[in-house]
């Protein structure tokens, strides 16, 4: 079946299509599958995606801008390189999910799971994070201001050398993160002293 524009499409099996290199624009799928697809280099813009199956898709190099993929699934998707623009992920499940090199501009990825995912470097300035699942996920240098992580599961998750400074981080368990050289603005210390059992004294 031929995938086009504007067009609505609910509960469709795309596996295995190849829509490498192709522009979509203000389409919705609902309840599609697009397992083991080829989407290399695939640009989508307003588009929308809700209970959406992605494992084993190939999505390398692959753009998404002011998009929504609401409750979809990526297990042992390929994402390398892919960048989201200002999109809604929300419910989202990455694990396992080859996330190098993705570039997450803005957006909302409110309850996803990013469950053991590798987002070392990864600029995520003002995303929003909140209740999110990032236990045992690697942001190593990985720059959060502004992002919002909120109630999010953190616990195993590896921040060496990120910068959190101006990341909201309320009800976070933070004393099984682990930090070395994490830049912390000052209310954040004071949670994470906290977390250890300190009484603060300003």
């Amino acid at each position: 079946m031929k995938i086009e524009s504007g067009k609505q499409y609910e509960n469709q099996d795309f596996s295995g299509i190849d829509l490498s290199g192709e522009e979509l624009h203000s389409a919705r799928f609902t309840g599609c599958s697009f397992s083991g697809s080829a989407l290399t280099d695939l640009l989508t813009r307003n588009c929308v995606f809700t209970r959406c199956r992605f494992s084993l898709a190939r999505l390398g190099g692959s753009e998404h801008i002011t998009s929504a993929f609401v409750n979809c699934r990526f297990d042992e998707a390929s994402l390398f390189s892919a960048r989201f623009d200002r999109c809604k992920c929300t419910g989202s499940n990455f694990e396992n999910a080859n996330v190098a090199g993705i570039e997450i501009r803005e957006g909302n990825f409110s309850y996803a799971s990013l469950l053991r995912c590798d987002l070392r470097g990864c600029g995520l300035q003002n995303v929003n994070l909140s209740y999110a699942d990032l236990r045992d996920a690697i942001l190593d240098r990985a720059l959060l201001g502004g992002a919002d992580l909120s109630h999010a599961l953190v616990q195993g998750a590896s921040f060496r050398g990120a910068d959190l400074r101006g990341a909201k981080l309320a009800g976070c368990d933070l004393k099984l993160v682990r930090f070395q050289k994490t830049k912390l603005d000052l209310e954040q210390a004071v949670l994470l002293a906290e977390a250890h059992g300190a009484e603060v004294v300003l």
